[in-house]
């Protein structure tokens, strides 16, 4: 996602996302020589939308009530707080980051699961110290990995996705 979309356009969007201001509403649009940055913050949410000028576009949201996109085998565990998606609707791609109560073991399991279902190929599944990742591909080269770390009692879930069908 970020090599087609070019870092700079993630790097433009992500402190605009971060911004929280206190429990106002604002609506913000950046024009840049490369596209456009539209920021709508509500309170301690907040969503940034980087569209270049070919039309292809990158979607960072933050704040305690984010809500995930992406393919549903990508959505977070039940229960779970999530802390930040990026998605890229163009490129079929995406980044979600959250924290669940779950064991890091039945997390890849559920996503193992679900990618299964969904007719991805389990390609890999490793433990690292406490850390455990997941990956799982399709034939067309679309990818999705879980990488899951427990943290001051929860579990810190990364997901990404790449060229996966929705």
């Amino acid at each position: 996602m970020i090599r087609r979309l070019g870092l700079a356009a993630v790097l433009l969007a992500l402190p605009l996302a971060a911004c929280g201001n206190g429990g106002t509403e604002e609506d913000r649009t950046l024009h840049t020589p490369d596209g456009t940055i539209h920021t709508q913050t509500e309170g301690e949410n907040s969503t940034s939308t980087y569209r270049d000028n070919d039309g292809r576009e990158v979607v960072v949201a933050t704040g305690p009530d984010v809500a995930a996109s992406g393919p549903a085998y990508t959505r977070p565990y039940p229960d779970s707080r999530v802390l930040s998606s990026v998605t890229s609707p163009t490129d079929n791609a995406g980044l979600l980051t959250f924290q669940t109560e779950a064991e890091p073991g039945t997390v890849i399991a559920y996503y193992r699961q679900r990618a299964e279902e969904s007719g991805l190929t389990a390609r890999a599944e490793m433990t690292m110290g406490d850390t455990q990742q997941f990956g799982a591909d399709t034939a067309a080269g679309g990818e999705l990995n879980v990488v899951v770390t427990p943290q001051d009692g929860q579990s810190t879930v990364t997901v990404t996705w790449e060229g996966l069908p929705g």
